[in-house]
């Protein structure tokens, strides 16, 4: 092969090189720059100043596991939600906002609470693997119903989300007029924000539900809070409790 040929094979080959090197930095500032704005809408959400990392562990026999951690500090909502709840509807906020290649990703995502932006020490640490929190991500989707049907039909709309075997007539009356009459003597929603997830299980009946749980901001500047209650099982949907006071 003459020199000049292998010069030119060469220097194509570099080109290629550099050029896939360049597109492969770009597309992880990108991604990088998307994951950013992701923690940002988090901090805002949760009023709380948000810090992250990235990193991965070894795990026997297999391939490396990937893991996303955010450390939640300080702010009003913190010390008024139970952390543990907290926790999950920031893991499953994070999961919902990341791109699907983003977060097929990783396999875990883990969320420390601290009570203030000073804490050293974190007063509630969860781990949450990344198909549990889809699970709960659509499961969550009963409560966004929720949301937008007390935003744009009132309560009587809100009352007949719930599953038929769970509504009564006499019920949805008292429900309707004391939810409309509150919302109303107080100027209306300025907006509805989910901040806790919780897993229950009745003693009794071993029956599980999953709490979704958010605050109703009002026009004049009060709060109220808003319960959707689901199956916990995957296979099983539909709302089976509402509660706002």
């Amino acid at each position: 092969m003459k020199k000049s040929v292998r010069r030119k094979i060469v220097r194509i080959t570099l080109v290629c090189f550099v050029t896939l090197v360049v597109v492969s930095f770009f597309s992880k500032k990108k991604d990088d720059r998307a994951e950013q704005r992701v923690f940002s809408t988090l901090e805002n959400h949760f009023g709380t100043k948000v810090d992250f990392s990235k990193g991965s562990y070894p795990e026997i026999m297999e391939e490396d596991k990937k893991f996303i951690g955010i450390d939640l500090k300080g702010g009003e909502i913190i010390n008024t939600v139970a952390e543990h709840k907290l926790a999950t509807a920031a893991a499953v906020y994070l999961q919902t906002q990341l791109a699907s290649r983003e977060i097929d990703e990783y396999d875990k995502i883990g969320v420390k609470v601290y009570k203030k932006d000073s804490d050293t020490s974190e007063s509630f640490q969860g781990t949450y693997g990344v198909d549990l929190l889809k699970d709960l991500a659509h499961k969550s989707i009963n409560f966004h119903k929720a949301v937008s049907a007390l935003e744009y039909k009132g309560a009587t709309g809100l009352y007949e989300l719930l599953k038929p075997e769970f509504q009564n007539e006499k019920e949805k009356n008292v429900f309707v007029s004391k939810i409309d009459k509150a919302i109303a003597d107080r100027g209306g929603i300025d907006s509805i924000k989910l901040v806790a997830i919780d897993r229950i299980q009745v003693e009794k009946t071993k029956k599980r539900y999953l709490n979704f749980e958010g605050i109703i901001y009002l026009k004049d500047q009060t709060t109220a809070q808003l319960l959707v209650q689901t199956y916990y099982e995957p296979f099983k949907e539909g709302i089976v409790y509402i509660k706002v006071n």
